[in-house]
């Protein structure tokens, strides 16, 4: 039925559409559908014709428009289509691509229904002005739709078809290739929801764009999918862009942006900025991904992206859960925030490894924002992550408890992390200029499961963790922990606790989480379970490392496995300085609500500096220290030290200990010049079994004030271990160097040295080296007299008197230039020492 309404009758008018070179013609339509009143479609050409509308629904033929091979091009003064209504292209089934701009300056409304009945066909609809999609806007296409505001459409062969009549066009018959100039206007949808078929392109391109919704997005409860929305843009396994100019904006509130499906989806997103506000972008791969960087994520905005949600819901999800090919993420902007926000991606295939990279000047994770890279399945590899940045700062949340979509949530950290449930862990790669860490930032790789977690590297100019951050390597299935290893130039400061512990939601089917996931210490820490392979390495080079109030670097293993599996922490730095507990620590120990004890050997410890300061204890860690520590039956890990110069006081410690029944490791200590003072100590201790070895080396002097040098067995049977001193100078004022054990043989002693100078009284420097109930272990001093060679001696059954260290000598002695060499032969019979007795 045709309805006619004088008042907003349109005037009949004839638009020409001219090519490059001029040829004349063509036929007009004007479609104008006006709010609130219905609206009527009147087509100018040669004669004069009014188009009906049948059922609300406006006819709009091939045959009112030009057809230019598989092309076929509308122009119209406006387009609007009110609720209830539709237009309806058709043409040709050779028709590729249905293309329809809008000259007359003013807003499309769409609230109704496009369709385009060409089976296959691409509909573009181009209009300066902007364009507004209403809560009741729909699309019935066959192939993709490309919504513009830009001015032009170029096309392969070169030639542009413009939106303004008084620029020559060409209706070109290959195929489009991008839009023109955007302008300013806005393309809207309000509550809106738009789909193209599978496979097929939703692309919007326009000087700003901004998709609201009037209520939550809706999520089940596994924090996965979304089940619904009230605003969103969908493309399943196909593609969406979304593009503003440098200078644009694109604002996503409580609306769902989704290209999952069969094949897998990209969205494609760029412009000046994104702000995201309780949005979700879900590119999900449910089977056969396509090659290349055509599934995935990619975002670009020259000036910033923000991407904030409520209850820690995810706002992008990258998954894959079939076929070969993995999505990419690839992220490029200046500023990068993402605020109480989950970015994530769950692999269930086994894909090829795809690029998962992010540049950005400044990345700000904060209020429990996570970023995480999630490996499920068995067999399958997780993507590698790199961060690229000049600064990256990682803030927790500090709010209280709150239970969320089934996580219960308290003090939430920031954090990136790489976890594998299943499958090998990816790896995370970290470089950055400066990175701050605080209130429970954290850098996270793990295997939950049979696979190995990935390797963390973090490369910076400077980098601070303060109040719990953490970076931690978990081997928490029958995998191997992966290996960190952090390189800073400058400054590396660890520092505070936290008041209460952090949780990563990883661990929440744990009942007791693993130290790893539970921290209030600002640390960098290895875990390898009793199941797991082992644990991993830590790797620290940096310019200067402070570490205060009980921050620790440690590697905990209790994985009953070959030593070189365990986890060994190498630390080299120009300077090294533990204060108020702080500690570099590598144990097979673990207290918690459960006690583990490792079966297999402790990790080694090697430090390498220039200058070493360990002072402070705390009432929360033992004293500042380097230590290895073992619980079990297996070995403790040895110590090895290098550096010019050397501090302990005020309760600084170097210590290897076994607690249970294994020997204590070895420490090594090379360096010019060492001073213990206030407390400060070097011990290998033993409860049961053997002491360990230690060796001193200090081509200065060794000055030990209020301090001691042991190797000590508390009980049992085993033997105390040698201690080894060769120092230019050793120097004793109560501090006494002792080799003790209880019904083993007490430890042998080796000192070699230019002299040694005890401070009165004398005795409360021994040099010792008894067993209680066993045999005493032998000691033996070598001060060569001036122009002298000679070997060490040993002392047989009986210890080294204090009377024989030439005291009355020392006491005259007032400065380091009166330092007088000597040799005094303890043993009449003067038996030689071999190589062999200290090693």
């Amino acid at each position: 039925m045709m309805r006619h309404y004088e008042k907003n009758k349109i005037q009949k008018s004839l638009e020409t559409l001219q090519s490059q070179t001029l040829v004349p013609f063509v036929s007009f339509v004007s479609l104008v559908l006006f709010f609130p009143v219905q609206a009527e479609i009147s087509l100018s050409s040669i004669g004069n014709e009014q188009l009906s509308i049948n059922d609300g629904e406006y006819a709009i033929t091939q045959d009112l428009g030009v057809t230019a091979g598989n092309n076929l091009f509308h122009s119209f003064h406006s387009f609007n289509i009110n609720q209830g209504e539709t237009a309806a292209f058709s043409g040709a089934a050779h028709i590729e691509n249905v293309i329809s701009r809008v000259t007359g300056g003013s807003p499309s409304n769409i609230n109704g229904m496009i369709r385009n009945s060409i089976p296959g066909a691409d509909t573009y609809l181009m209009n300066p002005a902007g364009i507004m999609f209403g809560e009741h806007a729909q699309l019935d296409v066959q192939g993709g739709f490309h919504a513009t505001t830009a001015n032009n459409l170029t096309f392969t062969d070169g030639t542009e078809f413009h939106v303004d009549i008084a620029q020559p066009s060409k209706f070109s018959s290959t195929t489009p290739q991008a839009f023109g100039f955007l302008g300013n206007a806005t393309i809207s949808a309000n509550n809106t929801k738009l789909a193209v078929p599978a496979g097929e392109t939703l692309a919007l391109a326009a000087g700003n764009i901004h998709i609201h919704g009037d209520t939550a997005i809706e999520m089940n409860n596994t924090v996965t999918e979304p089940i619904d929305a009230t605003s969103w843009l969908a493309a399943s396994g196909g593609e969406i862009h979304l593009r503003t100019p440098d200078d644009g904006v694109i604002e996503l509130e409580r609306s769902l942006i989704d290209s999952s499906g069969a094949g897998g989806g990209l969205l494609d997103l760029s412009g000046g900025r994104l702000d995201m506000r309780e949005s979700y972008l879900n590119a999900t791969l449910w089977t056969a991904g396509r090659e290349g960087l055509t599934s995935g994520v990619r975002m670009d905005f020259k000036e910033s992206i923000f991407i904030r949600s409520l209850d820690f819901f995810r706002t992008v999800s990258l998954n894959s859960y079939g076929g070969d090919y993995l999505g990419s993420l690839i992220i490029q902007t200046p500023f990068l925030h993402m605020d109480e926000s989950i970015f994530a991606t769950t692999q269930l295939s086994h894909g090829v490894t795809a690029n998962y990279d992010i540049h950005a000047d400044h990345f700000l994770l904060e209020n429990g924002a996570q970023l995480s890279m999630n490996a499920f399945k068995t067999g399958t590899y997780g993507n590698d992550l790199r961060i690229y940045a000049d600064t990256l700062e990682l803030r927790g949340r500090l709010r209280g408890e709150r239970i969320t979509l089934g996580m219960v949530l308290r003090e939430y950290p920031s954090g990136i992390s790489t976890p594998a449930f299943g499958g090998q862990g990816g790896n995370l790669y970290i470089e950055a200029k400066h990175i701050n860490m605080d209130n429970g930032g954290y850098f996270a790789v793990s295997s939950l499961g049979s696979g190995d977690g990935g390797n963390l590297r973090v490369s910076a100019d400077d980098l601070q963790m303060r109040h719990g951050s953490y970076m931690s390597s978990v081997a928490h299935g029958s995998g191997k922990a992966g290996t960190i290893d952090v390189q800073v130039n400058n400054n590396l400061l660890m520092e505070k606790r936290s008041i209460t512990p952090f949780y990563v939601p990883f661990a929440m089917n744990d009942p007791d989480p693993p130290e790893a996931y539970k921290t209030g210490y600002t640390s960098i820490i290895s875990f390898a379970y009793p199941e797991s392979q082992g644990g991993g390495q830590i790797k620290i080079n940096a310019g200067t490392l402070d570490m205060h109030s009980n921050a620790f670097i440690k590697a905990t293993s209790y994985a009953n496995t070959a030593p070189e599996q365990q986890g060994h922490i190498n630390v080299t730095a120009d300077t090294i300085t533990l204060r108020g507990g702080a500690q570099i620590k590598n144990d097979n120990f673990q207290e918690t609500a459960r006690i583990m004890v490792g079966a297999g050997d402790s990790g080694n410890l090697d430090i390498t500096a220039k200058q070493i300061d360990i002072a402070g204890s705390s009432d929360v860690h033992a004293n500042s220290a380097f230590s290895t520590d073992s619980y079990g039956v297996g070995k403790g890990g040895n110590i090895n030290v290098t550096a010019e110069e050397i501090v302990l006081h005020d309760g600084g410690a170097i210590i290897s200990r076994n607690i249970g029944d294994g020997d204590a490791g070895r420490i090594n200590i090379s360096s010019n010049n060492i001073k213990l003072n206030n407390g400060g100590k070097i011990s290998s201790e033993a409860l049961n079994a053997g002491g360990g070895q230690i060796k001193i080396q200090a081509d200065g002097i060794l000055h030990a004030e209020h301090s001691q040098i042991t190797t000590s067995v508390q009980k049992g049977t085993g033997n105390g271990g040698n201690l080894n001193i060769d120092a230019a100078f050793l120097v004793q004022d109560q501090a006494p160097i002792i080799a003790r054990a209880v019904e083993g043989s007490g430890g042998n002693i080796a000192i070699e040295t230019k002299g040694v100078f005890k401070f009165p009284p004398q005795n409360t420097s021994p040099i010792d080296a008894s067993s209680q109930f066993g045999i005493s272990g032998q000691v033996a001093l070598d001060t060569p007299e001036e122009n002298t060679s000679s070997g060490l001696f040993i002392v047989k059954g009986q210890f080294l008197r204090d009377e024989k260290l030439s005291l009355e000598q020392c006491e005259k002695i007032t400065s380091l230039e009166q330092l007088n060499r000597y040799k005094e032969d303890v043993n009449p019979q003067g038996q030689r020492l071999n190589s062999e007795w200290y090693q």
